[in-house]
């Protein structure tokens, strides 16, 4: 996985946009993103005019693992108040609780009032005890169950105390494992379940694979399949191809199990890929949805794994 990650790393400063696009959002579907990543996609940024309608590289960064030099250059960026401050912004927001709180008088000036208060409650939470953090998790997972709509706002900061929890080890493995497998057995998840599944790819927990691999044949359930995913690429092992791949011969629920293993930097990903692809024929029957979408994964495999533009990747 490092070596993948540095082998195209240098294509985001390419002067080509379709190589710096395929680098970039390669980076970002793995989760690899990190302080070394940011700083370069903030250098190919600086060559383009200022915009702040659209932007081709800065939206790939929100869920890169920014550092201490990476945070710090952002807030440099923001006190310039040009036109990518919305970018800037936003990526900000998506920092660690701790990195927020200790750059919040420093942004202060530069944030409008609905970004204050966003930023405010995420530095709260550093504050509250694991008790307290317990309870909110809970009162918010509530909250978003009445509400019935998804609710994006809620949902991200549900994240957030979920990663509090995380850190302070009062999330166990036990308890996501518990949580999980009761979920599986009701018809649908709730947003208890989601946040199950999305700690357990920020824990890696291995004796969970099988179980996940299953769920992204729930394919009516987009927020869960969508956490299952990102779950599954963080935890990123052989054994996690090994059981995705037969659900990718689903006739129906064939996307978020191939969706993993084109994600997945291995050799072993690209030899199901191509297994599936060939084969794929007989399992899906009159539905041809499955090999159209399986036939750009195999070229993502073999570009991950082969060349790209010639050049060994």
């Amino acid at each position: 996985m490092p070596n993948f990650l540095k082998t195209l790393q240098p294509f985001i400063l390419s002067e080509d946009p379709i190589l710096q696009d395929f680098a970039l959002k390669k980076i970002d579907d793995a989760r690899l993103g990190n302080d070394e990543t940011f700083h370069l996609a903030l250098d190919a940024n600086d060559k383009n005019t200022p915009n702040n309608q659209t932007n081709t590289i800065l939206p790939y960064t929100y869920s890169y693992q920014i550092g201490q030099a990476g945070a710090q250059r952002l807030v440099d960026l923001l006190k310039k108040k040009d036109h990518n401050l919305y970018w800037y912004r936003t990526i900000f927001s998506h920092l660690d609780s701790e990195r927020i709180e200790g750059h919040f008088e420093e942004v202060r000036p530069v944030m409008e009032e609905e970004h204050l208060t966003q930023l405010e409650s995420i530095i709260k939470l550093n504050h509250l005890s694991i008790s307290e953090l317990q309870n909110e998790h809970s009162r918010v997972t509530d909250e978003m169950e009445s509400q019935g709509l998804y609710n994006d706002n809620l949902y991200t900061y549900c994240k957030r105390i979920t990663d509090r929890l995380i850190k302070w080890n009062a999330y166990t493995s036990e308890e996501i494992e518990e949580i999980i497998q009761q979920e599986t057995k009701q018809d649908y998840f709730t947003y208890k379940g989601y946040m199950a599944v999305y700690a357990a790819g920020e824990l890696k927990i291995h004796s969970l694979v099988e179980d996940l691999a299953k769920l992204t044949l729930r394919g009516r359930e987009e927020i869960l399949v969508e956490e299952v995913e990102a779950a599954l690429i963080k935890i990123g092992t052989d054994e996690v191809i090994t059981c995705v791949a037969p659900c990718a011969l689903d006739p129906d629920e064939f996307y978020s199990s191939i969706a993993v293993l084109k994600n997945s930097k291995s050799e072993l990903a690209v030899e199901k890929l191509l297994s599936l692809f060939d084969s794929s024929h007989r399992s899906y029957s009159e539905n041809t949805d499955g090999r159209s979408v399986m036939q750009p994964a195999v070229n993502r495999g073999h570009s991950q794994t082969g060349r790209l533009y010639g050049t060994r990747i």
